[in-house]
């Protein structure tokens, strides 16, 4: 594999996404959670849930 397509592809699923070039941005800012424990295991740990611009986020995962 040469060094363009791992440039180009950044290892990500473009059929995911419906075979778009660019990836689909999540224009949220707010997440739901099922109950205040589920807060509070995102809150102690942001790269493991979605909380959105500090820590882990959907758009964000397609580059990790």
């Amino acid at each position: 594999m040469d060094l363009s397509y791992i440039l180009n592809e950044l290892g990500e699923s473009r059929e995911d996404y419906f075979n778009a070039i660019a990836p689909p941005i999540m224009q949220t800012s707010n997440f739901k959670f099922n109950d205040v424990a589920g807060l509070r295991s995102a809150l102690a740990d942001e790269y493991q849930g979605n909380l959105y611009s500090r820590g882990f986020n959907p758009t964000a995962d397609i580059l990790r």
